[in-house]
């Protein structure tokens, strides 16, 4: 029927918005842990970044600069802190 058609459609639409909000919290926990091996204690305003951003790609890219680089100034420096 059409409402058992909505209903399937909408559970797929919820399966797939909660992948994707679990992969943003594992990044988000990723990139903590990146930052606190390699600098000690997350400074505040890259911990509330963190929380705050949804942006899976931006997660990704800073986590990645975060393996690289070699002071937390470098990775303050990144466009995306900026917006």
């Amino acid at each position: 029927s059409i409402a058992d058609s909505l209903i399937e459609e909408g559970l797929v639409k919820g399966l797939a918005k909660g992948r994707v909000e679990g992969r943003v919290q594992d990044r988000r926990e990723m990139l903590e842990l990146v930052i606190s091996e390699r600098f000690g204690d997350v400074p505040e305003d890259l911990h509330k970044w963190i929380s705050e951003t949804d942006d899976l790609h931006a997660l990704e890219v800073v986590f990645r600069q975060a393996m690289r680089v070699t002071s937390l100034q470098d990775l303050r420096q990144m466009d995306l802190f900026d917006a």
